[in-house]
């Protein structure tokens, strides 16, 4: 008895001894940041963490951050339902095991959907499905900063990728069109795009063409996937359908602005976007550009500063940035205090198809470009018809307190040749490739140059249209030719069609000599030369990657 009472109470020491050693263990993991498990933790808290909005991923990304000692670094990416990705991250030199948490969606009520505590040498890595549509945050820290508490800091390195899922769903016109056919009927569904064209098409006749169309298609009598066509001859009275307006953004003040950094840096406040029915006749249509929210309200309100920043020094009339003693009054100086500043900044002059109409349907983006017919004879009959184009100029910032992205081109409805903070999710049938790009890491002085003539034709545009329609856009030319100027400038070439700026005869200034070289397609070109900018206009990487069989199988005849 005495024997089997002592092995009971040694059987219960040794358990109780097991358990304070596994104890100690435990409270040594919420703690120390060196500690490594690898293992999935889908009960993460960050509700605690101290989050530091760091920049975001569009499909894939690599970034390298410094992590404070009481932060959580946050770079946000998309997801549009059922979007698969793969996060990774390391610590720089191997001190701490990094702990990876994907929140969202946002907007929406935002939830760890995965997390994951690493290790040192290999860091941690996910494969997660974000199964509904937003931004989500990749949250990446240690094991100290999601509770809030100080641990190790230092550099951290990201990288994201999307696997599967990476774009707006989308839908053809064609299938929107026979849908609603069925539901509300052929005459309620011709009134309904018609009252939804009419404000968008100024001229009469071009109105008209259009709706003759429209009727032709939704009574069964044309093609669906093709419509609205606008010929060459009627380009000028179009040029306003282009662009639409709900993308341009507030008219760029004219006077001089003056801009303090610090007030930049403090602004948070933005509009966001939202979708709106087309016609109540209509369920489940919608018009407008989708938000996105993969840039915080913070980021995006300092990229809508900055470019008024640019905006406001490129007309030379006083306006300025202010920061402290220092004053910088011109889109060169501006450039230069930014990559002197620690900000990369990378230029590229990218092609894509204009979005005319804007529809959403039941969720997804519609196919509807709007359509030119260029007049150029196909062999075996018919004419070339491409979806109208689309140039501009990105302009990608990342540093310590700009990081996004901008765009500079001649647009419609208020404010005319400008910068622009990109705000909407783009989408895959317009496109998006990049014919040049100049980067501040390789050659500061082009990207400098490109930024500064991009300054000198807002200048000279925002002068020259102050007393036309549409801030010139139209009469001066559209986005082609904005980007043309440049791409004339930079490379002393053109690649883009069709442009639609009037003929120089006798030039006035640097720029008007530029324009004297670049082509005029309202006023005639060769079919030869016009179909070598096409193909060099399109916005995707390959004729086989473009998503309408109409100009495949038309371009692959010429």
């Amino acid at each position: 008895m005495c024997i089997a009472y002592l092995v009971t109470i040694m059987r219960k020491l040794l358990l109780l001894a097991t358990a304070v050693a596994f104890g100690a263990v435990a409270c040594s993991q919420e703690v120390a940041d060196d500690e490594e498990s690898d293992q999935d933790v889908v009960s993460i808290d960050v509700s605690k963490a101290k989050v530091v909005e760091a920049g975001r991923f569009v499909k894939a990304g690599h970034a390298e951050r410094t992590l404070e000692a009481s932060s959580v670094t946050s770079l946000r990416m998309n997801g549009f339902g059922k979007t698969r990705i793969q996060v990774t991250a390391k610590s720089a030199d191997g001190s701490f095991a990094p702990v990876i948490a994907i929140e969202g969606p946002v907007p929406g009520r935002a939830k760890v959907v995965a997390s994951k505590v690493g290790r040192k040498a290999s860091g941690a890595s996910l494969d997660v499905v974000l199964e509904e549509r937003g931004a989500y945050r990749i949250l990446v820290g240690t094991s100290s900063s999601f509770k809030g508490k100080a641990g190790a800091a230092g550099g951290v390195v990201v990288d994201a990728k999307c696997l599967a899922n990476c774009d707006l769903p989308e839908i053809p016109l064609a299938d929107v069109v026979a849908d609603l056919k069925a539901k509300v009927g052929p005459e309620a569904l011709e009134r309904a795009l018609a009252a939804h064209l009419a404000p968008s098409v100024q001229d009469p006749e071009l109105r008209a063409r259009i709706s003759a169309g429209v009727h032709q298609a939704v009574s069964g009598g044309g093609d669906v996937s093709a419509l609205p066509v606008v010929p060459m001859s009627a380009l000028g009275a179009a040029q306003v359908i282009f662009d639409r307006a709900p993308s341009q953004g507030a008219r760029p003040a004219e006077g001089p602005s003056v801009v303090s950094l610090d007030d930049v840096k403090k602004g948070c406040a933005v509009t966001r976007e939202k979708l709106a029915p087309v016609n109540p006749s209509l369920p489940g249509l919608e018009t407008g550009e989708p938000a996105d929210y993969s840039y915080d309200d913070c980021s995006l309100a300092r990229l809508e500063g900055l470019a008024r920043v640019l905006n406001a020094v490129s007309l030379g009339n006083g306006g300025a940035l202010v920061d402290g003693a220092a004053r910088y009054e011109s889109v060169d100086a501006v450039v230069r205090m930014l990559i002197e500043s620690g900000h990369h900044v990378v230029v590229d002059n990218s092609r894509y198809y204009a979005d005319f109409l804007g529809l959403s349907y039941e969720g997804k983006t519609v196919m509807a470009p709007v359509w030119v017919d260029t007049g150029i004879a196909i062999p075996g009959g018919g004419t070339l018809r491409v979806p109208a184009p689309h140039a501009h100029h990105n302009v990608f910032v990342d540093g310590p307190v700009f990081r996004g992205q901008l765009k500079f081109y001649l647009g419609a409805f208020g404010g005319g040749t400008a910068f622009r903070a990109q705000s909407n999710l783009t989408r895959h049938w317009s496109g998006g490739r990049a014919q040049y790009t100049y980067d501040s890491a390789t050659d500061a002085g082009k990207v400098v140059k490109v930024l500064s003539l991009a300054g000198d034709l807002r200048k000279k545009w925002q002068a020259e249209g102050r007393s036309l329609p549409n801030d010139g856009y139209g009469t001066l030319g559209v986005c082609t030719d904005s980007t043309a100027v440049l791409e004339q400038a930079m490379e002393d070439k053109v690649t883009l069609f069709p442009l639609a700026h009037p003929k120089v005869t006798t030039p006035r200034d640097d720029l008007d000599r530029v324009l004297q070289k670049i082509p005029s397609d309202l006023a005639g070109f060769e079919p030869g030369d016009a179909t070598r900018r096409i193909r060099t206009s399109l916005p995707f990487d390959s004729l086989e990657e473009v998503p309408f069989p109409a100009v495949r199988a038309s371009l692959g005849r010429l």
